[in-house]
């Protein structure tokens, strides 16, 4: 299951990364975290999971602009961001570069999004203010691969809406409180990343993923 080996070690990468920013520890632990992350991203990329890995990086961009913003080094974590998209640029390059042509295939052939965007038109179809019991008969064969939308034409605008508020108000709240208290929290630090996470995923795929509400 590649998908799921995409989640686990995006979850994994993050809390890592929110531990190593934000926890204000130092020390032999640190060591162990940084082995996490590598190993974590490396299974990241070996899982080919695209919309895992979109999230994550998206939200690790967060996490890392949320800790320039409240320790106020923006032109350190600036040059940190280049230093490491360069080294990760030259390990993608020499260790997988199949994988980066897989990826330039898909896209010059014109399926990029692996048909998303003709499923969420058709999609549309069913849309009922209301929710379509005509999709909910088969919506287990028919995935449109967008949470936002499959929770619409299932239920409705409004539980549709309701649903998906709760991780983008978390999100919300959480980066105004870390940037309000000016100090390093991990708790705050993980709700950022998880629900950024969630927020991003639930565009390319439908679940509700229960690992990153925990």
């Amino acid at each position: 299951m590649p998908n799921s080996m995409g989640r686990f070690t995006a979850y994994s990468l993050l809390i890592s990364i929110a531990y190593l920013l934000f926890s204000g520890k130092s020390g032999r632990f640190q060591v162990i975290i940084l082995l996490v992350i590598f190993m974590s991203f490396l299974f990241l990329i070996l899982s080919n999971s695209r919309a895992p890995i979109l999230a994550a990086f998206i939200s690790v961009m967060v996490l890392m602009s949320t800790y320039a913003r409240v320790k106020r080094q923006k032109i350190k974590v600036l040059f940190q961001l280049l230093l490491i998209g360069a080294i990760v640029s030259l390990i993608a390059y020499y260790f997988f570069y199949e994988i980066i042509e897989y990826f330039i295939f898909k896209f010059n052939r014109g399926d990029g999004t692996s048909g998303r965007l003709e499923l969420w038109e058709s999609g549309l179809q069913y849309f009922n203010f209301f929710g379509s019991s005509e999709y909910n008969n088969i919506s287990y064969k028919y995935d449109v691969h967008n949470n936002y939308l499959s929770q619409a034409l299932k239920y409705g605008l409004v539980p549709s809406i309701a649903f998906h508020l709760v991780p983008i108000f978390l999100f919300v709240k959480s980066y105004i409180r870390a940037l309000k208290i000016k100090e390093l929290d991990f708790n705050l630090a993980m709700v950022l990343s998880m629900s950024c996470f969630l927020s991003v995923y639930y565009i390319f795929e439908t679940a509700s993923i229960i690992a990153p509400y925990w």
